[in-house]
Parts: C-alpha cells; structure tokens; sequence
C-alpha cells in the first residue's frame, strides 16, 4: 500500500503530465488551471479506482481445538473437512498494482461478501468485507463470492466428512489362475 507521500507523488506526476498536455494551449496572460486540474483529477481517480480484488485464505483451522490444521489452501475448488474453518483476507487493488485500504467513512470501497449455502459453510465478515471466516456446518458444495462495483471473485468450497480423508484399501494373498 503507498503512504499518503505515495500518493501525494502520484497526484504531482499527474498534474505534470496534465499541465504538459495543455501547454499548447496557454496564452499570456491567460489561465488554464481548471483544464489541467480537470484532466489530472481524471488520471489520478482512474489511477487510484480498483481494479482487482485479491484474495488470500489460511489458515485452516480446527473449529474444535482452535489448532492450525494447514497453513494455506491450494487448489481449487476448496476442499475443507467438516470440522474445519478457514479465514481469509481480501485486498482491493489498483491500477499501479498497490492496495486500497478500506476507508471507515466511505461506503462504495466496502467488498460485498456472500455464500449461496450457509447450510453448508457459514460467512462471518469483518473490516468492511476486507477479513472473513468461512466455516464448515455440513458436507456439500457451497459458492464463496467476493464483490466490489463490477469485481467479482468466486471460489466454490467442497466439505466433506471429516472421516472420508482416509482410505483403507485391504487385498487377499495373491493365487494362481
């Protein structure tokens, strides 16, 4: 995430090239300041718009003991035991690639968290959408969707019986045909 001075240099550089743009145009005596404050407030608010929402999970956690089952997921979908819960952590992010905080006092920047069957997993969300615990109820399939504007992140969760992660295969001793 860039500090406020980031920004702060990002908004200079824009109002440069956007004084540079107009330049042409001034004439003695005349000014142009509106223009060019006009065109680098463009720039800048499509600098700084989102344009990606990125999505961390882990750890999973056993809901029981509260002890890290796994560090991180990888694969997908998601497959969880039903005795597990996951946490997880969304940045939004810009054009230049940094995070946007979420502002406390601005609606439009909060993440729209949702699952399609709570039977199945159940959402707890916090930080304006930003820090969330997706955490098993029953074996199935359920939808996870992130949204901000026109971002959509999707993830499909798979839980299953905490006793199907093993499988014991036995065989006879081998005969002749």
């Amino acid at each position: 995430m860039l500090s406020d001075d980031g920004r702060i240099w990002e908004r200079i550089e824009v109002l440069r090239i956007a004084s540079e743009l107009h330049r042409e145009r001034f004439t003695v005596g005349a000014s142009n300041e509106e223009d060019v404050q006009t065109t680098a407030n463009v720039w800048f608010t499509w600098l700084v718009s989102p344009t990606r929402l990125r999505v961390k999970f882990g750890p999973v956690i056993d809901k029981v003991t509260g002890e890290i089952d796994s560090p991180r997921l990888e694969g997908s979908p998601m497959q969880l035991l039903n005795t597990q819960k996951v946490t997880g952590h969304l940045d939004v992010v810009d054009r230049g690639g940094e995070d946007l905080p979420d502002n406390p006092d601005e609606t439009l920047d909060d993440v729209t968290l949702a699952v399609d069957n709570e039977g199945v997993v159940s959402l707890d969300s916090r930080n304006g959408g930003r820090d969330f615990t997706l955490t098993t109820v029953a074996t199935g399939t359920a939808i996870f969707t992130a949204t901000l504007g026109d971002k959509v992140f999707t993830e499909a969760i798979d839980v299953i019986h905490s006793e199907a992660d093993r499988l014991e295969v036995a065989f006879d001793e081998p005969t002749d045909k």
